[in-house]
């Protein structure tokens, strides 16, 4: 039997916690139980090079997004060695075989129609010349009026979208953040709709409570579409005509 697993891949933006060791774990004793039943398996993962995590960390460290994921990449390596993961392969999001692979599945989908372009308004700090993801924006809650970082407030427990945060900051700098125009590539994830409700029905009694109860909420509050592109400097490009300041 072949057999391949797949364990999370850590951000490159810090080191490695318990938790990193503790979500190995499953995998690996499953990898080296099917190995002593003589079945041919990989167990992979490695580490996530690109996003808003890594480029807040050079930018806080005065140091290129580059030189954040040779560190790390290093550095977890080595720990997952060192812990005793027995991984077959533990690569990276930027290694040249693994951008090839995504730019392929990414052009797929879009020449299929499961893409569309959406140009919408975008917390941006001027400062930081970033578009600021929802972990990275502080401001004022607009029912409690306690300070909050993204979109939750842990005070009142109230889920906000990011636009009705008051007096909205860059987390990274503290600079006012302003409003600014993006485009970018969604994920038609609203066309699934039925197809996940279908999925759901025929699967509800093998699933956890919790899985169904946050499947069940999503299905009634809608499945929306998910944006599969950002404006940041380090990822992988996009190789579709409009979308070449934009990576994946």
């Amino acid at each position: 039997m072949n057999i391949i697993i797949g364990i999370s891949w850590p951000f490159a933006n810090g080191e490695l916690h318990i938790g990193h060791a503790a979500s190995s774990l499953p995998g690996d004793v499953i990898a080296r139980y099917h190995r002593l039943k003589g079945d041919k398996v990989i167990l992979v993962s490695g580490t996530d090079c690109h996003g808003t995590p890594t480029e807040v960390k050079a930018l806080q460290e005065n140091k290129s997004p580059k030189e954040i994921v040779d560190e790390c990449h290093v550095s977890f390596a080595k720990d997952f060695k060192d812990f005793g993961i027995s991984f077959d392969l533990y690569n990276r999001t930027d290694d040249l075989y693994h951008k090839k692979f995504v730019q392929e599945q990414f052009v797929k989908y879009y020449n299929n129609g499961y893409l569309k372009e959406k140009e919408e308004e975008q917390l941006y700090c001027d400062n930081c010349k970033l578009f600021l993801a929802d972990r990275y924006i502080i401001g004022i809650c607009p029912k409690c009026g306690a300070e909050i970082k993204g979109d939750e407030c842990e005070k009142c427990g109230s889920l906000l979208t990011i636009d009705e945060v008051k007096e909205t900051k860059c987390a990274i700098c503290g600079n006012k953040a302003s409003y600014k125009k993006n485009k970018n590539l969604y994920i038609k994830l609203s066309n699934f709709q039925n197809n996940i409700k279908d999925l759901l029905e025929s699967k509800k009694s093998l699933w956890r409570e919790n899985a169904v109860n946050f499947t069940e909420r999503y299905l009634k509050e809608g499945i929306p579409d998910r944006c599969a592109s950002r404006t940041l400097n380090y990822g992988i490009d996009i190789p579709i005509d409009g979308f070449k300041e934009n990576i994946i």
